[in-house]
């Protein structure tokens, strides 16, 4: 566990986040929740809990149940798509694409999980992770992120060309 908050200290040093590198793990159940997980009261984006996680650094818990969009809850297999043209309208009017055809080509490229197989996700600042990731999430402008490759391959003695 050390590891990943060493690593997510080293990303804030390199980075200069205005928020915090998010460390996200997908668990069966609520039961695999740490201890003094926060959970929301009432429906919530997973994009508005990962903000709230990244902003704050608290420790959030969603489940499927706790889910509020449409997108998310199939992607994570928490629920079935009543049909493709669902989904497609979810990303039109959410604003995710122009017009159907890119709506189409989308739905055709969204790897989701199997339906049943994660029953939540917590999501938590990197540098006091309670979870081992399994993915590392941080926003950052493209200057800090290219700045943090090009730091990275110095580190490690290789090349490195950024343009």
């Amino acid at each position: 566990m050390e590891e990943w908050k060493e690593l997510g200290k080293e990303l804030e040093t390199i980075l200069r986040p205005k928020t915090y590198p998010l460390a996200i793990k997908l668990v069966k159940d609520e039961s695999e929740f740490p201890e003094r997980t926060r959970r929301p009261e009432e429906k919530l984006a997973l994009c508005q809990a990962m903000t709230i996680s990244r902003r704050y650094g608290w420790t959030m818990g969603i489940t499927g149940e706790d889910s509020a969009c449409a997108g998310a809850s199939i992607a994570y297999g928490w629920a079935a798509p009543v049909d493709g043209t669902m989904l497609e309208q979810f990303f039109i009017i959410g604003g995710y694409v122009a017009d159907e055809d890119g709506a189409k080509r989308l739905v055709e490229n969204v790897d989701c999980l199997e339906p049943g197989e994660w029953g939540g996700v917590v999501i938590s600042p990197l540098t006091r992770t309670k979870v081992i990731p399994d993915v590392v999430l941080v926003m950052a402008t493209l200057h800090r992120s290219c700045a943090c490759c090009k730091e990275r391959c110095i580190k490690l003695g290789n090349e490195c060309n950024v343009s």
